[in-house]
């Protein structure tokens, strides 16, 4: 309900055990919307029944007549990516089944959480996941909002405090550019399709700055003073010299793809796509290491 006490659609947001779901669902609590909060482990989401969230279990490995079932009454879905990247294939099968269930249970509006240019040419292994979950949608004749996701700055905290404790950031991005956002950036992004409604729109969410290795490292030098150089190497050898400093080796290779798409400049897209959703000017970078200072300069 609004705080006016007129009835709001009831939007259902899936992977709500996840950081992006969660920031979703309470940012819609806050304003007063009726939410389900969907997962698999409704025993993780209890907190947000105690906020004011109706939970349900929703699991896309089920069939999808019951899938259907756990959206039911919904009116808008926000479909987020699921985490299925291990066995290829296994991600486009749960995510066109949960399409096939939405429109099944009447769903009219869907919001989809994909990725930076996701066409064929894309180097980068999980683009057809999102290629073929938005045909789907595009076909399925709902409503929808794409939500082309950029790569989030937290996942950054999974390289920086190892290139800051050696001093040195590896890459072989060369001189292409990124634009990090924060993930709090594209949940407000979400929030507004699922309040505001979907527009059939296809909408990058980006940060405000593109930039290259060798800025953000001059970035992290003026926020921190420390001494950091960049090594330009080739991707082959990328892992190696990761793997070195101390990330981990299951993390390594997303780094490593995103080197490869950043030096062939496939993050280069509209940046204006969050300001022009919500009004909300995405965070920056010096914003990011201010924020991460503990986690980032890790003894």
């Amino acid at each position: 309900m609004t705080s006016a006490g007129t009835r709001t659609p009831v939007a259902f947001v899936t992977g709500a055990s996840g950081r992006l779901g969660e920031e979703v669902v309470t940012l819609l609590l806050q304003r007063n919307h009726t939410v389900v909060a969907g997962s698999r482990n409704p025993s993780r989401i209890a907190h947000l029944a105690k906020l004011g969230a109706e939970v349900r279990r929703v699991d896309f490995d089920d069939e999808a007549d019951e899938i259907a079932r756990a959206f039911q009454g919904a009116e808008r879905l926000l479909l987020i990516s699921t985490d299925e990247l291990a066995n290829p294939g296994h991600r486009i099968a749960q995510q066109l089944k949960a399409v096939q269930a939405a429109r099944a249970a009447g769903v009219r509006q869907i919001a989809y959480t994909s990725m930076p240019l996701p066409d064929e040419a894309s180097p980068v292994p999980f683009a057809e996941d999102h290629r073929v979950t938005e045909s789907a949608i595009f076909d399925s004749g709902m409503q929808y909002d794409i939500l082309r996701n950029g790569w989030y700055f937290e996942n950054l905290l999974g390289l920086l405090p190892f290139v800051i404790r050696s001093g040195v950031w590896y890459t072989a991005a060369g001189d292409g550019r990124i634009p990090y956002i924060a993930r709090r950036d594209t949940a407000l992004a979400a929030v507004e399709s699922l309040a505001g409604g979907m527009q059939d729109r296809i909408v990058d969410l980006a940060g405000p700055e593109a930039m290259t290795v060798e800025d953000m490292a001059a970035g992290v030098r003026r926020a921190y003073g420390v001494d950091l150089r960049v090594e330009h190497v080739p991707s082959g050898s990328l892992f190696d010299h990761l793997v070195s400093q101390g990330v981990d080796p299951h993390y390594a290779p997303l780094m490593i793809i995103t080197d490869i798409n950043q030096q062939l400049g496939r993050f280069d897209v509209n940046r204006d796509g969050l300001t022009a959703m919500t009004g909300q000017v995405a965070t920056s970078f010096a914003s990011f290491l201010e924020k991460n200072r503990d986690a980032l300069l890790v003894p």
